[in-house]
């Protein structure tokens, strides 16, 4: 019976330890997206973001707009 009560004990703590860290990762990239950010309108690179408007797409050279 201890035993059953030391393993849910257990489970929960990592359970929980899970949950919190969680949700501390998802307010970082939050933070990171409230920046402004920048793509490739023709889409060369997928979904690459740059952080920079005044760079131009490596690809083709096009000028990046505001995401």
């Amino acid at each position: 019976m201890k035993k059953s009560i030391l393993a849910i004990a257990v489970i929960a703590s990592v359970g929980m330890a899970c949950f919190s860290s969680c949700s501390e990762a998802e307010e970082a990239t939050t933070e990171q997206t409230a920046e402004e950010v920048y793509y490739c309108p023709m889409k060369c690179e997928g979904e690459k973001m740059y952080a920079d408007a005044d760079t131009k797409c490596p690809v083709c050279k096009m000028d990046l707009v505001k995401d």
